[in-house]
């Protein structure tokens, strides 16, 4: 894997190619200021808003402390604000490359859904994740540490959709041949997928040959799809074939030693097959809940920022949650006033 790999898989690097079989999205490259807050260290504070008002007298001192260190970038939350409005008033959020998808802890609905900026940057803020894109996005290349490359980062907003984590699969691709297909989310088991295997195999090389195959830039590379319905399959992400992306029911010892021929099925002797992972063709699923294997979201869950707001280790840390949390409860109530 090269850092020209990992640079084809930035969002906006793919995204206007395959648009027309993916979610709708837009892109907001991300100003200095902004990016020096995801950047910073310390507390997590919000960005003042666009409607805070500082004018009562009383108030006067304690917001002119809080204004000195809470980050203000007016224009870029004007863009974010009206983006989420345009994409029908809720988003998916993610950096260049990857989603706060270890932050979901921290929302005030549980999940990567965001109606508003400040939602986007809580989970954007709170995410290692989006820290390693901003930190790191080269790391594990062959040819890091060479010639240095300056990266744009950027703001992706994804229309919300619904989306049924049972239909949604991984794909390697290897030479430009589909190696194997895995369930994305591998920590449920999901009945359905035995049901229909052998259409879900066929409906994602029959998208794969007719739109990706000799159109993505990369000979080795991985995909994520969404089988929205019937034959309509959509592209969620590309991913770089490599150590640093989730080979999730195989191994990359098994990806590596494949070349071009689909991965072998598991023996019925093997430990994952007795465990109730099978494979149909290309297509590796969790067939029954004893196949179901160890959330990696579940180390994010209690950060130790968490835990010291939850014992009241750090006097600090729980004032700044609160204060983010009046900030984003006053907000609601100006909407609701409007």
């Amino acid at each position: 894997m090269k850092k020209q790999h990992v640079l084809n898989c930035m969002f906006s690097a793919w995204y206007p190619q395959f648009k027309h079989v993916s979610i709708k999205s837009k892109v907001l490259p991300c100003p200095k200021d902004f990016h020096d807050y995801l950047m910073s260290d310390g507390s997590l504070v919000l960005p003042q808003s666009d409607t805070d008002d500082s004018s009562d007298d009383e108030n006067v001192g304690e917001n002119n402390e809080r204004e000195a260190r809470v980050p203000h970038f007016p224009e870029f939350n004007s863009k974010v604000k009206d983006t989420i409005e345009e994409l029908g008033g809720n988003v998916f959020p993610k950096l260049n490359w990857s989603s706060p998808r270890d932050a979901t802890w921290i929302a005030f609905n549980g999940s990567l859904k965001c109606s508003c900026p400040n939602d986007v940057y809580l989970l954007l803020k709170s995410s290692d994740y989006v820290t390693h894109d901003l930190t790191k996005p080269f790391s594990g290349c062959a040819d890091d540490g060479q010639d240095s490359i300056e990266v744009q980062y950027e703001l992706v907003l994804r229309k919300w959709r619904n989306v049924i984590e049972g239909m949604e699969f991984r794909v390697f691709v290897r030479n430009r041949n589909i190696i194997g297909i895995s369930q994305r989310h591998y920590t449920n088991h999901y009945p359905h997928i035995d049901k229909m295997k052998v259409e879900i195999q066929q409906e994602i090389e029959d998208f794969f040959k007719e739109h990706i195959q000799q159109t993505f830039p990369d000979d080795n590379f991985i995909m994520d799809v969404y089988r929205r319905k019937e034959e309509c399959i959509l592209v969620i992400d590309f991913n770089p074939f490599g150590e640093s992306t989730d080979p999730l029911l195989y191994s990359w010892e098994e990806l590596h030693a494949s070349n071009d021929v689909p991965v072998a099925v598991p023996l019925a002797e093997d430990g994952d097959a007795c465990l109730g992972i099978a494979q149909c063709g290309l297509l590796r699923y969790v067939k029954s809940s004893l196949g179901i294997l160890p959330n990696p979201m579940h180390m994010h869950r209690m950060p130790q920022d968490f835990l010291d707001l939850r014992s009241g280790a750090d006097v600090n840390k729980l004032v700044d949650f609160l204060q983010m949390e009046r900030q984003s409860q006053d907000k609601n109530s100006g909407n609701k006033n409007k």
